[in-house]
């Protein structure tokens, strides 16, 4: 007989939902490259967009694989996608910020100057906080 309800199928023995894991995944990265494509609908821009859009569905599919074939790694690799987003949006900053920087200010779309630098701190502070969380995780498993 199968303990709990059948809507909890995917759960593991030790409680950790599969889905509720690559969900997080889906958040990391979507959360992270939206304002790429804002950034991209702002300039007009379809390659911005349409690339953004692709490297998010090829960074959750390769995290959705390594979780499949390393289920007790999951704090590690969120913590590495959480670096690969932060790696993708310091390069989309480096390519968009000229172009951005040059359109005037529209605050109801947030690309005046101050809330284009409002990403590199945030970025900073994902990186550690990914950094944090693979570290956490190679420790753990020494031990």
């Amino acid at each position: 007989m199968r303990r709990g309800p059948i809507i909890f199928a995917d759960m593991t023995e030790d409680g950790r939902s599969r889905w509720g894991f690559l969900g997080s995944l889906g958040g990391a990265v979507l959360g992270g490259l939206t304002w790429v494509g804002v950034a991209g609908v702002t300039l007009h821009d379809g390659l911005v967009v349409s690339s953004a859009v692709l490297a998010a569905v090829g960074l959750w599919s390769v995290a959705a694989a390594a979780y499949a074939r390393f289920p007790t790694r999951a704090l590690g690799l969120l913590g590495a996608v959480i670096l690969a987003v932060v790696l993708i949006d310091w390069i989309y900053l480096l390519l968009l910020l000229p172009r951005l920087a040059e359109l005037p200010t529209y605050p109801w779309f947030g690309t005046s100057q101050a809330s284009i630098r409002a990403i590199r701190p945030a970025l900073v502070a994902a990186s550690v906080a990914g950094g944090a969380f693979v570290t956490i995780d190679v420790l753990r498993r020494r031990s």
